[in-house]
């Protein structure tokens, strides 16, 4: 085994690991490796350690200082990998790679390349690396720190999505080469280098670590005959649920960690590397996704489309810990396109995405995990034009070329969706022609693609957690079913309390944990201790407070409008639990679409503007917990209402011949897409017109109305209000 840095790829040299034979529970091995001669076995030195074991399933809990403890389950037979390597979580991450100083160095013209490169031998930082782009005179030297930086400039002639090769080379060690490295404005790649001592060349593809796909063939998740095993057997999508909304199901518990098998051919795989499952969302996200989609600057929205990806690869990496690809030999999911692609480097904006959403997933109506499937062009792949492999209509991407199964959620409709722009294959990263079907959040995207599944906070169980028993919850001698003498020890009554000491084990469609039940509390003995199924189970948290992502709706409409959008904000609990609101309003022009749900959750609102005069309306809607769990508080509503006359936009014409009033500016924002109720909406940002034809005059459609110049009519108006 050994222990890395999850951010620097550096070694972990002081780690406490405990290895407890699941049946029994008698300590198999233990050692420190600050203590080595502490060890009962084996070799414990620096970051690593070596030990037997005899075949049966452990329960591995390892702690270091400075980082987040991390636990999972081993399998041990002749066929099991023989090296497992850990990745735990630093609780404070290096400077050198906090998100705001590297989004300061993003540009739209060039692609961040930045990262650590350690000494593979003893996984300590590497100091005098020279960095450098084939075929140009770029290049960066690593600090004492391991640390460098490359900012690789964009070709001028728009040719797609370009590439790089990226060396690294130190006298005394191989050079790595990694080919074909994606160049994608305003975004970056956070790498985490090993090199080997010795002399020669090491190259490896970056196109074997993403998931981009060609139409011209398919690729291994595109074809579900090449995914063996029940666990990997394509699972069609429901029908969206009759009768409108369902009862959302309860609170979920996510796995903190995931076993990822690694050089993998399709599900066979040869080492097992240990994430926890935020970090592996995080390394397959930019992988499977864009990036740049996250760059709001150049894609507004289209963070939203990363938000997605994230809630889906969570979710169906969680499935597979629950249903492990090979639980015989030690891992859950694989490393390729027969999985999801683990990608060898991570994205500020794919972090900023997994940040986001930490911990969401999609559930079926009984509570459980789905398989979230997705591909590239879902468009027409067994419906027809314009629809989805499930039949699902999605204008946005009508007349795309198919590309893969048609399962689930379309990775680039995602994106259309987000940026409102029929962003293409072809070029990526660029901003599409804006289609007219508006845009979604990422909440709306999911419910699009998905729904017969819900949205769910999951929290994290680790060994220390305290637990309540949401029903009556049976206590077993051993983990799962996998074991013949397996018993039932008791049956815990629905709110008994007590706490996780050792696990997880998935079997039987679920996770397991084991329990010291509290004093009292159960119809087991006092200070019962038993495995119970983590479904059954729900970590106890702090208080409760429910908050909205707003505290302001704002709508704009013009007398006699026959339709306007409802708008929506997302209603969070503070500790990320799951719990349940409604939604209520006296306001009478004002209908809630959604009034009711779990957190977090979309609160959706309409209007009605007949019988309305022209000017600004204001309503109220009052949000509260149906057990009060948590304190009521009041979201605000406004309406502008315009009469409808609004002078010609063309600065030719005198502003005192315009009639330009506040609410002709609002209704001109969103027109024009400078939306005030959009977060990117800046009144301080001037645009600047442009001579686009190079006639030498500016003519009504080169020109740019914004946030900056409605206030500056407003004000030569004497409309300052």
């Amino acid at each position: 085994m050994r222990f890395f840095d999850s951010r620097t790829g550096f070694d972990v040299s002081a780690v406490a690991l405990s290895v407890r034979d699941s049946r029994s529970g008698r300590v198999s091995f233990s050692a420190d490796t600050a203590e080595p001669s502490k060890a009962q076995v084996g070799r414990a030195a620096g970051g690593r350690m070596e030990f037997q074991l005899e075949a049966g399933r452990y329960q591995i809990t390892i702690s270091a200082h400075g980082y987040r403890g991390s636990s999972t389950s081993l399998s041990v037979s002749p066929s099991s990998p023989s090296q497992m390597d850990f990745y735990l979580d630093p609780l404070v991450p290096p400077a050198e790679m906090a998100a705001a100083r590297l989004r300061s160095l993003h540009r739209a013209d060039a692609t961040l390349i930045a990262g650590f490169v350690s000494d593979e031998e003893s996984s300590q930082p590497l100091a005098g690396v020279r960095v450098s782009a084939s075929g140009t005179a770029l290049s960066a030297v690593t600090n004492a720190r391991g640390f460098f930086e490359l900012l690789m400039p964009l070709p001028k002639i728009n040719v797609g999505l370009a590439t790089a090769d990226i060396l690294f080379a130190r006298e005394g060690f191989v050079t790595e080469v990694r080919r074909f490295v994606e160049l994608q404005p305003g975004s970056d790649w956070i790498y985490r280098i090993h090199l080997a001592r010795g002399i020669g060349v090491h190259s490896f593809d970056e196109r074997k670590s993403r998931a981009r796909g060609t139409p011209a063939a398919a690729t291994e998740d595109e074809d579900a005959t090449k995914i063996t095993g029940k666990a990997c057997e394509a699972a069609p999508l429901q029908a969206a649920p009759p009768g409108g909304p369902q009862t959302p199901p309860p609170a979920t518990n996510v796995p903190g960690t995931i076993r990822v098998g690694r050089t993998c051919s399709c599900t066979t795989c040869s080492a097992v590397e240990v994430y926890s499952l935020e970090t592996y969302v995080k390394h397959v996200l930019p992988a499977e996704w864009f990036s740049c989609w996250g760059n709001s600057a150049m894609f507004p929205g289209g963070m939203n489309s990363l938000q997605a990806g994230a809630v889906a690869i969570r979710s169906y990496g969680t499935y597979h810990q629950q249903h492990p690809v090979d639980p015989n030999n030690g891992y859950d999911i694989c490393d390729n396109t027969c999985c999801q692609v683990f990608g060898s480097a991570t994205s500020t904006n794919a972090d900023q995405a997994t940040d986001d959403t930490a911990g969401v997933v999609l559930v079926d109506a009984a509570g459980d995990i789905a398989r979230t499937e997705y591909s590239s062009e879902n468009n027409n792949t067994g419906c027809s034009d314009c629809s989805t492999g499930g039949c699902i209509f999605d204008p946005v991407c009508c007349g795309s070329a198919p590309n893969g199964h048609g399962r689930g959620m379309c990775q680039y409709g995602s994106a259309r969706w987000a940026t409102s722009s029929r962003i293409t294959t072809a070029s990526p990263c660029s901003l599409g022609q804006i289609h007219s079907y508006g845009s979604k959040a990422w909440q709306e995207i999911l419910q699009l693609y998905y729904p017969a599944l819900f949205l769910s906070q999951g929290s994290t169980l680790q060994i220390g957690d305290r637990v309540r028993a949401m029903q009556a919850t049976e206590v077993r001698n051993d983990a799962g079913a996998n074991c013949p003498a397996c018993q039932l020890l008791c049956t815990a009554a629905g709110g008994s309390t007590g706490t996780v000491i050792a696990g997880p084990v998935p079997a039987e469609n679920s996770t397991w944990w084991q329990i010291l039940w509290d004093n009292g509390t159960s119809a087991c003995s006092d200070s019962t201790s038993g495995w119970s199924a983590e479904n059954s189970l729900l970590k106890i948290g702090s208080t409760i407070s429910v908050s909205a992502d707003a505290a302001t709706l704002y709508f704009t409409a013009t007398t006699g409008q026959a339709t306007i959008t409802p708008r929506g904000v997302m209603l969070r609990e503070a500790s990320r639990r799951t719990e349940a609101w409604t939604a209520a309003t006296a306001t009478p022009w004002l209908t809630l679409t959604t009034s009711s749900g779990t957190t977090p959750g979309l609160l959706r609102a309409s209007v009605n503007i007949a019988g309305l005069a022209a000017g600004m309306h204001t309503g109220t809607i009052t949000v509260s917990s149906p057990t009060a769990a948590f304190a009521p508080f009041d979201l605000t509503v406004h309406l502008a209402l315009s009469d409808g006359l609004v002078g010609n936009v063309d600065r030719s014409v005198s502003a005192t011949l315009r009639r330009v009033d506040g609410y002709d500016f609002l209704r001109l924002a969103h027109a024009y897409g400078a939306d005030p109720t959009k977060p990117n909406w800046d009144p301080s940002v001037n645009l600047v017109d442009t001579d686009t034809n190079g006639n030498g005059v500016i003519e009504p459609h080169e020109m740019v109305i914004d946030g900056a110049d409605f206030l500056e009519m407003a004000n030569n108006l004497g409309r300052t209000g």
